[in-house]
């Protein structure tokens, strides 16, 4: 009831997102397998009957599966003010972050952590699941899709779909036009040591669609953090979570770090770590910046 009137009322657009994917994954890794004759003795005569090192390792494989997906959630929201369902899309066509590298990267990752999940659990309903979701994905979904977004986005679309795929990672993020025209931006302090060191990083590398630019002239109020702000100027990003979004201009290996970085838990553990260690903020007074103890 809530999700509906949220929806309705296009509000509260984070909450909406999180409901849906949480719904989702309740769904597919338990309801399905159980409703599907999977009981709990099974799932534990399974673990139990495994070296440790392997439940764990296989574990890993289904997060590490399901970050892009998340990763696509979130960039839906930021970028997009929507949800991945089809009464709650995106209202702009979203091409940046994880989806300059994959244009289906929630159904490549969902296949992935069933496939593992199946593993995990020697569960055949999530296996034939993650075949009736790829063959889903690969009929009405992307029939579906397809539409929508061509009438919703004409050429833009239809130049995205034509170079980017959909089950697999490209090497290098997509450069829309737009994002040609106007880059994104990483602000970093040009007088701070710490910040130097990230900015000096960033210009020896080979980036896609980013332009390094000094906090002092960055034209809104003062910058107490390294700020990215995106090619659209929908996302706005400070901190750790300005550099995961960095990241993901390099190339795909870097950007998944990034994507990882965003993850929930994750990333507010990180950005505590660099404040405590007195690297997260750094104050302008005048032509002097310094790092904030």
């Amino acid at each position: 009831m809530l999700l509906a009137r949220w929806v309705l009322m296009d509000r509260y657009v984070e909450w909406r997102a999180a409901m849906i994917s949480s719904a989702f994954v309740v769904i597919l890794l338990g309801v399905c397998p159980l409703a599907g004759g999977d009981g709990y003795d099974d799932f534990l005569s399974v673990w139990r009957g495994r070296e440790s090192w392997m439940n764990w390792g296989i574990s890993g494989l289904v997060f590490f599966a399901g970050v892009p997906a998340l990763a696509g959630v979130r960039q839906f929201v930021i970028s997009g003010r929507g949800t991945p369902i089809p009464f709650d899309p995106p209202k702009t066509l979203v091409s940046e972050g994880v989806y300059g590298y994959c244009a289906n990267p929630m159904q490549l990752s969902m296949a992935a952590v069933l496939i593992f999940w199946a593993l995990l659990w020697h569960s055949w309903v999530s296996l034939g699941l993650a075949v009736v979701s790829v063959a889903y994905a690969q009929g009405l979904a992307k029939w579906s899709e397809t539409e929508d977004l061509k009438r919703r986005h004409g050429k833009r679309w239809l130049l995205y779909q034509s170079v980017v795929p959909r089950w697999r990672f490209r090497i290098f993020p997509y450069l829309s036009p737009d994002q040609d025209r106007s880059p994104a931006r990483l602000y970093v302090a040009s007088r701070c040591d710490v910040c130097s060191e990230v900015r000096h990083w960033f210009s020896m590398k080979e980036s896609t669609g980013l332009m390094l630019c000094a906090a002092e002239d960055y034209p809104g109020h003062p910058l107490d953090r390294i700020t990215y702000i995106s090619a659209s100027g929908e996302v706005q990003a400070r901190g750790i979570d300005a550099v995961a979004c960095a990241f993901q201009h390099l190339h795909v290996g870097w950007a998944y770090l990034g994507w990882l970085m965003q993850f929930p838990g994750i990333m507010q553990i990180l950005q505590l770590a660099m404040d405590t260690s007195g690297a997260g903020k750094f104050q302008m007074d005048g032509s002097a910046v310094k790092n904030e103890k």
